[in-house]
């Protein structure tokens, strides 16, 4: 992940490759401010070739994505969430499976979120794990397809966000400034006349 224009080596691949990239550096743009990011992702990555053939490009865009969030906030916090497993069952945790190996890959990517939140983290912008991968995904009421959550799981997830984003909510952001108080206030004001003439 690069900004727009640049180009980026990723881990394992000696060629210079062209990175799409702008949607998150965007909508970043689009918020006044962003104090407290979740992320959530990697599991895809398990079944990609891009990532067997190039170990470490999962932890390469974990940390673009961190930077690309300092970069608009050095102040933010960023929450790395670990993902919950495939069932037993699932037909994708197969080695068969374009080539990957669950059991192998799954244990690696929980490792490569620990190294993050550990290398990543600074006093300034701190970077903590929420913990979803104890979910009993073979549950099949609460994972019917052994892989997505039913919304009691989605509610399960949603009060761990919300204890690991605690400690950091207070009644202004860490490093708030009057500008952004200005910005949230003028962003604010516009969405309300904006509601207004909506329902003129």
């Amino acid at each position: 992940m690069t900004g727009s224009g640049e180009i980026a080596k990723r881990p394992g691949k000696p060629e210079k490759v062209r990175v799409q990239r702008g949607t998150l550096e965007r909508r970043l743009h689009t918020f006044p401010r962003v104090d407290i990011a979740l992320v959530l992702l990697g599991v895809a990555d398990i079944l990609s070739a891009d990532q067997r053939k190039h170990p470490g490009s999962t932890e390469y865009d974990f940390t673009r994505i961190i930077s690309e969030l300092r970069s608009v906030n050095p102040n933010v916090v960023i929450l790395l969430g670990k993902p919950s497993s495939l069932s037993d069952n699932h037909p994708k945790r197969a080695g068969s499976y374009k080539g990957s190996d669950w059991a192998t890959e799954y244990p690696k990517l929980l490792a490569t979120i620990d190294k993050v939140a550990v290398t990543m983290t600074t006093e300034e912008s701190p970077v903590d794990v929420v913990d979803f991968s104890h979910f009993d995904v073979n549950d099949r009421v609460s994972f019917p397809d052994g892989l997505h959550g039913t919304r009691a799981v989605a509610a399960k997830m949603a009060a761990l966000w919300k204890e690991a984003m605690a400690p950091y909510i207070a009644e202004k952001p860490r490093g708030w400034t009057e500008k952004d108080e200005a910005e949230w206030k003028l962003a604010n004001g516009n969405r309300e006349v904006a509601k207004v003439a909506a329902s003129e």
